[in-house]
């Protein structure tokens, strides 16, 4: 991840299924970016199953949206991978 000086960019990834999200959210990740995926955050808390349920859901969406804020506030770029 490399700092923006002037302001940090915020990319939000959104389009159907397999549309190519993330496969361009990876490429500016592989340019600096940090890439906050909605699916990877569920594994890391063993969420293997879907749909989740609206708290669970909410619950990941907080957790990224704090890595977000805690990032643009150090003049990270970011780039959300995840469904609207």
């Amino acid at each position: 991840m490399k700092k923006n000086p002037i302001k940090p960019n915020v990319f939000f990834m959104c389009g159907p299924a397999g549309s190519g999200k993330t496969t361009y959210a990876k490429k500016l990740e592989r340019e600096g970016f940090l890439r906050l995926s909605f699916d990877e955050e569920s594994f890391k808390l063993g969420i293997t199953k879907h749909p989740l349920s609206k708290e669970m859901h909410q619950e990941i969406e907080n957790r990224l949206i704090k890595i977000l804020k805690e990032n643009i506030v150090n003049g990270i770029d970011v780039v959300l991978d995840f469904s609207f």
